[in-house]
């Protein structure tokens, strides 16, 4: 506002017209005498007819004396509102950089489902890509180098992979088929060999123990090769099962010998346990876990309680297991029953994590509990 009115005065020292440009420079020429070079500050409002309102202003005030004669020069500044500031100049600004903003990120996200969609197809295709099954991958070129690398790589890959795991899948089967052949054959000799009047007590002893091993070794043989049949994901099949169904079928069926080594079933059915599997492994599953209750119960009831998230089957123990953690692994045995193979509940446990279930023990109340639940 100084340097406003230092030209105002120059300009009227040079003879030059007297500046008027309202509300902002005010020149008036007055005959009053008054003190020279009196400057004064102070706040005003006035109307402002652009704006059809009244708007604050900061006004300087001077009376000065310039080629003899008195004037006063009135200097004034708008005192613009915050609000005002930012509506003239934020606003605009920040309107400008969010449109920026949102077709920045319009653009990079389309450019980059462009991109990328390739690659995604291609995930898309290893995902549901199986090795059970007789398809081969394939995928498709693209123009950009590494994705075409990528699939070079993955089409290879996945080649020798269903390469090695078909070789191991007919490996397994004709080692079983052909493990299974001599077992049989030794197990109908050594039954008709026990069917001799002539052996003696200690020969017979001796067929019957080379046939408890045969027999045993036929069915280690028919557990493994199981194993890795559910491992190499060869049961593909699934549907939707209500294993209460499927207790109450081997229940059934095992009643003769748990009622030799009397025991008995109680079944508990609060809702149906219903799961999506495929139906043979459910077989197995629950009929290993039968066999399991009925082999180490010390009790006279076997209890299954069953409900829409779990079943539980419990049967009374003296003792705790000394080491609950490996009781799911393979060749596990306890010290009540070293005649088990140790593979039933492995096969169990390897049959839930192939159906989305969970299997867990705990020791309570003097009862081993086994609980299969929903994942």
């Amino acid at each position: 506002m100084l340097v406003m009115k230092d030209r105002v005065v120059k300009q009227i020292q040079q003879g030059d017209a007297i500046p008027a440009l309202a509300p902002a420079i005010e020149v008036t020429a007055c005959s009053l005498y008054t003190e020279h070079n009196t400057i004064s500050f102070a706040d005003t409002i006035l109307y402002d007819a652009a704006e059809g309102e009244e708007e604050p202003f900061r006004q300087l005030t001077v009376h000065t004396s310039i080629n003899g004669r008195q004037y006063i020069i009135v200097i004034r500044n708008s005192r613009l509102e915050s609000h005002d500031f930012f509506e003239i100049v934020f606003m605009p600004i920040g309107v400008i950089l969010l449109v920026l903003l949102v077709i920045l990120y319009l653009i990079n996200t389309q450019l980059s489902k462009q991109i990328w969609k390739p690659f995604y197809n291609q995930i898309n295709k290893v995902k549901a890509f199986s090795l059970a099954g007789n398809n081969t991958l394939h995928l498709e070129n693209t123009t950009i180098q590494e994705f075409n690398d990528l699939k070079n790589v993955l089409e290879t890959l996945t080649k020798k992979i269903k390469q090695d795991y078909n070789t191991l899948k007919t490996f397994t089967e004709n080692a079983s088929h052909e493990i299974q052949t001599p077992l049989s054959i030794i197990q109908s000799k050594i039954e008709m060999l026990m069917q001799d009047n002539k052996l003696e007590e200690q020969d017979i002893a001796a067929l019957q123990a080379i046939y408890a091993s045969s027999r045993r070794l036929s069915k280690l043989n028919e557990g493994l090769l199981l194993l890795t049949k559910i491992e190499n994901n060869q049961f593909t099949d699934a549907v939707n099962i209500k294993l209460n169904e499927q207790v109450k079928m081997q229940t059934a069926y095992y009643k003769e010998l748990a009622e030799m080594k009397q025991l008995y079933f109680v079944i508990t059915e609060k809702a149906d346990f219903t799961v999506h599997m495929n139906a043979y492994l459910a077989d197995i599953m629950i009929k290993n876990l039968i066999e399991n209750a009925i082999r180490y119960s010390e009790g006279n009831v076997i209890k299954i309680d069953i409900n829409t998230h779990q079943i539980i089957f419990s049967n009374s123990g003296n003792s705790e297991i000394i080491h609950p953690e490996e009781i799911f692994q393979r060749f596990y045995t306890s010290s009540v029953n070293k005649q088990s193979m140790g593979l039933g509940l492995a096969i169990v446990k390897d049959i839930c994590l192939k159906s989305n279930l969970h299997i867990s023990y705990r020791y309570k109340d003097t009862k081993h509990h086994f609980i299969i639940e929903k994942k």
